[in-house]
């Protein structure tokens, strides 16, 4: 039986549809799923409730994403497992496809393919982004933004979830490629409105990222980046990239990388 952990931090916009998404993808077949509501203050363990009784809900204090995902795998009860973030759309029959590649021998992690919705953000943010969807990373059985799975070998492999932020990229650069499945059912992702949204993302992310390397040895060196693209797009994601870099170094190990998210890629999102 599937189990599917969704940790969730103030979703309440936003829970109810991901988990009918959830639902809908194995009315033919069990399936475990298990919200953490984490140091939610919006309602969001009640929204999650109202959908169906037999989603588990468990409420905890404020205690970051890894602890979420540590305590959503206490109760868990099955494999594979799937990881899924409150504030994605999975297309039909993604999760399902997840479960099935997670079931075949040698397959330990699996994730969907990326599509950004760049709905309502500035013009510089849909430049990035229409560059960012083209990198070759995203397309080599990549794994993360907001959904991965794990099949049960592959769990012992990394778990407990260590204390991180970027759980996804700490996911895939566990696992060399031949241990990883991409599926072409796709994940939308909805990115920052707002360049200035972007920047704090993306130091982030960067900061996030060095916390896992400082971590777990990496055993998916990224591929190199290639590829034909508007100069725009091109100029717009390496510029804003090399600002990243910049303020990341800038700030060394000052600030927080708590589990955070963008709040202007919710502002008008509604259940």
């Amino acid at each position: 039986m599937t189990t599917v952990i969704i940790p969730a931090h103030d979703e309440a916009a936003t829970i109810r549809e991901v988990l009918h998404r959830v639902l809908d993808d194995f009315t033919d077949e069990p399936c475990n799923v298990l919200v953490v509501a984490n140091g939610c203050t919006d309602g969001t363990a009640d929204a999650a409730r109202e959908v169906s009784a037999d989603i588990e809900v468990v409420e905890m204090e404020a205690v970051g994403k890894s602890g979420a995902l540590r305590r959503g795998d206490e109760l868990a009860r099955s494999f594979p497992r799937i990881y899924l973030d409150a504030d994605v759309e999975v297309e039909p029959g993604a999760l399902r496809g997840l479960a099935t590649a997670l079931r075949k021998d040698g397959i330990h992690a699996a994730g969907l393919t990326v599509r950004v919705d760049t709905t309502g953000c500035s013009w510089l943010v849909g430049r990035y982004f229409r560059y960012w969807e083209r990198r070759r990373v995203l397309h080599d059985a990549y794994v993360g933004s907001g959904v991965y799975g794990l099949s049960e070998q592959g769990h012992a492999a990394i778990a407990p979830f260590p204390e991180i932020v970027a759980d996804d990229h700490y996911v895939r650069t566990s696992f060399p490629r031949d241990n990883r499945r991409q599926l072409c059912k796709t994940v939308t992702v909805f990115p920052p409105r707002n360049y200035k949204s972007l920047i704090r993302r993306g130091v982030r992310i960067q900061k996030g990222n060095r916390q896992v390397s400082s971590t777990v040895a990496d055993r998916a060196p990224r591929p190199t980046e290639w590829g034909l693209a508007h100069p725009l797009d091109a100029l717009a994601f390496f510029a804003t990239s090399l600002l990243i870099r910049f303020l990341v170094r800038l700030s060394g190990t000052k600030g927080d990388i708590a589990w955070s998210r963008d709040e202007s890629s919710r502002r008008g999102r509604t259940a």
